[in-house]
């Protein structure tokens, strides 16, 4: 699962060495039960790979993966509207023409994020004259997809148990009974306990199919 945010440059004078960062603030209590009304938390958008840093010629969509260390990690589709929070995206670089700095700053409020969504496309490759054009008319604009409610917790739990479900699958050994018949062709049958066939059932579970969608 993702969360993700579309950045982009409209400038006549491009923007270099830009990078973008994104916080969520919101309340913490700690484990001595200290209330923290304020508290920011560093979201990953792939500082560690470096995909944080971006080349702006077009419009950009920033990714937040929410795993074990995402403040997002255990709020599902319901929880979100309950939540009380604001996510701050800061997309800084250096002006082309003049070399000085520029910043611009955003923020969402839980009901201003979208679960389920992905965004349009904007660049389309014009045939006529072997060109790409983008339209910034496009640029907030998002449909719908197949998306499951859960939260990336509950989905990770369900993955775990499909996965010893499988391995207990494989651990199954049927009994091989070897029948002494009077006949002159023996034959061996394989028997299987009632308690090893229940375990070749499938678990009532239904995956979502991998696609990076917003949340």
């Amino acid at each position: 699962m993702t969360l993700q945010c579309r950045v982009g440059d409209m400038r006549k004078s491009h923007i270099v060495e830009a990078h973008v960062r994104m916080y969520l603030i919101k309340k913490r209590v700690t484990l001595e039960g200290e209330i923290l009304p304020l508290h920011t938390y560093d979201m990953n958008v792939g500082f560690d790979k470096g995909t944080d840093r971006l080349f702006l010629i077009w419009p950009l969509v920033v990714e937040h993966i929410i795993d074990e260390q995402s403040p997002l990690y255990d709020i599902s589709r319901a929880d979100l509207i309950q939540q009380r929070f604001e996510l701050v995206v800061i997309l800084e670089g250096i002006i082309e023409s003049t070399g000085m700095t520029t910043q611009a700053r955003t923020s969402y409020l839980p009901s201003e994020i979208l679960w389920g969504y992905r965004f349009e496309r904007l660049i389309t490759f014009q045939r006529d004259d072997g060109l790409y054009r983008i339209d910034y008319s496009r640029f907030n604009l998002s449909y719908p997809v197949d998306m499951i409610t859960c939260s990336a917790k509950e989905l990770k739990d369900l993955h775990e148990l499909e996965k010893q479900h499988e391995h207990n699958q494989s651990n199954i050994t049927p009994n091989v009974i070897d029948n002494d018949n009077d006949n002159d062709n023996d034959t061996n049958e394989t028997v299987y306990s009632k308690s090893e066939k229940s375990k070749t059932m499938k678990l009532p579970f239904l995956w979502p199919e991998k696609k990076e969608s917003s949340l």
